[in-house]
């Protein structure tokens, strides 16, 4: 499971309204992750790939930074971790 699978529902998109999940491989934050309502930093740890993720980030006039959630994870429990931390899900 995704994380585009968590938020398929369409009524549940209507309910929780715009979402922007800002991606990036970049450690200057090229993609902005920090400021995305879910941001995602993709870091590579011994040669394996890892994900930090930020909540709660904000874009715009009252921009504001995400909440790191824990150290890092795998790909595959990214979308468990975001599910889990959000209040909205």
């Amino acid at each position: 499971m995704g994380i585009q699978d968590l938020l398929d529902d369409i009524d549940y998109q209507f309910d929780l309204g715009d979402v922007s999940v800002n991606i990036s491989g970049c450690i200057n934050s090229c993609g902005h992750h920090h400021i995305g309502n879910i941001g995602i930093l993709g870091v590579d740890k011994n040669g394996e790939e890892w994900y930090q993720v930020t909540l709660g980030g904000r874009q715009g006039n009252q921009a504001s930074i995400g909440k790191v959630i824990g150290k890092a994870f795998y790909e595959a429990q990214v979308p468990q971790v975001v599910q889990k931390s959000c209040k909205c899900m």
